[in-house]
């Protein structure tokens, strides 16, 4: 698993946030319960770790790959972007079942 350097940090910075269950950036990621995992928006999330802008946040976001594959992947139902939530591709990290893996799998096809 190859990771660009200048984003090394930054992933060891989100990391304390990723549920490996649900791959979801979330503020419970040690949750078991899919009903009760509460996931973070990109400017929650830009908040936390320091950054000014939710925007900035959410490019470098983008242009993080492993192995040439997104890392993150983002679901908005909802305006105003900011309220963004942020998945995490299956193939950097994960620990749920076979059932939650296809799921994730097919955001990142």
């Amino acid at each position: 698993m190859t990771i660009d350097k200048p984003h090394d940090q930054l992933l060891r910075d989100i990391l304390p946030y990723i549920n490996f269950n649900f791959n979801v950036v979330c503020t419970n990621p040690h949750e078991t319960d899919a009903d009760k995992v509460e996931p973070i928006n990109i400017k929650q999330l830009a908040k936390a770790l320091g950054f000014k802008s939710y925007r900035k946040l959410h490019e470098i976001l983008l242009n993080i790959k492993v192995d040439n594959e997104p890392v993150f992947g983002f679901v908005s139902h909802q305006k105003p972007f900011k309220n963004t939530k942020i998945v995490v591709n299956a193939c950097f990290a994960y620990n749920g079942d076979n059932d939650n893996i296809k799921a994730v799998e097919l955001l990142f096809r």
